[in-house]
């Protein structure tokens, strides 16, 4: 901090440490004048669970708790339900975003979460009267179009996160971040991420999400022929259509035109007619 003037808050600041000795630890620690901790579970790093070992569901517990209490604050408040659900969708419902980018939270936050979202609902933050739901709550986290009322599913929303993430993995120039999950996790480029099958094999917490969302997204995506250089013909879905190696009586065809070695849609346009009068 010599060359910017600023002065570091060594209340703020703490090394944690892994895969090394706690004297070397402590060394570090003390050259800088911080503490550090050696024997350590988790911690939060800039809004983000980091955790030595597997994530616990009860490390997501400090997220529900934040809930309660908002809810134990809107609790004194009268509010109809317009205002509770003004609450919902701006505030508690984007209590767990950050996390949601890069983590899979396990399905009993997602549980809990959505309990607290339907309580404040119908109920809001009072516990003296016990109130019926009015709608399912699969009815509620529809589209406003579709006849619900907009609210956010946890889980969904969580898997939209690890969505958009595999969709900037895939797409999009080179960063030093797809790169680290291309080496450690492929065997392949990334753009054919959603043509492969995917390891199976121990990961990180970032790539579990991932994995999670690639085979939902490579169900409902489809290509768009365009130049057909990257589309094969046999077993990409073109337009939404199913593959044409699914329909029955094709797989003679397909096997002719591997041999002649053509395997892509773009090469249709290539045909030599005399190459062909003997198949028939």
């Amino acid at each position: 901090m010599d060359y910017s003037g600023g002065l570091v808050n060594q209340q703020k600041i703490c090394i944690y440490g892994w895969n090394t000795t706690s004297q070397a630890l402590h060394n570090i620690a003390a050259t800088f004048g911080v503490s550090c901790h050696y024997d350590w579970t988790h911690f939060s790093y800039l809004g983000i669970l980091v955790s030595a070992g597997p994530l616990r569901a009860e490390v997501w517990d400090t997220i529900i708790d934040k809930m309660k209490r908002k809810v134990q604050q809107w609790g004194s408040i009268w509010l109809n339900p317009a205002g509770r659900l003004t609450l919902l969708k701006s505030g508690m419902s984007s209590l767990p975003l950050y996390q949601f980018t890069l983590l899979q939270a396990p399905a009993s936050f997602h549980h809990k979460m959505e309990g607290i979202l339907r309580h404040f609902l119908w109920q809001g933050g009072k516990h003296d009267k016990k109130k019926f739901n009015l709608i399912s709550w699969k009815q509620v986290i529809q589209p406003q179009d579709r006849g619900g009322l907009g609210i956010r599913s946890p889980r969904y929303l969580n898997l939209a996160f690890g969505g958009k993430m595999v969709w900037r993995f895939i797409t999009g120039p080179s960063a030093w971040w797809k790169r680290v999950l291309e080496i450690k996790y492929l065997s392949f480029p990334r753009h054919q991420l959603l043509d492969q099958d995917i390891p199976i094999r121990d990961s990180t917490k970032i790539w579990r999400l991932c994995k999670k969302v690639i085979p939902i997204i490579a169900q409902n995506t489809s290509k768009i022929p365009k130049g057909g250089a990257s589309i094969n013909i046999g077993t990409d879905k073109i337009m939404g259509q199913h593959p044409i190696n699914m329909q029955a009586g094709v797989n003679p065809i397909l096997s002719f035109l591997e041999r002649i070695g053509i395997h892509h849609l773009d090469q249709i346009s290539q045909w030599d007619p005399s190459s062909l009068l003997w198949f028939g």
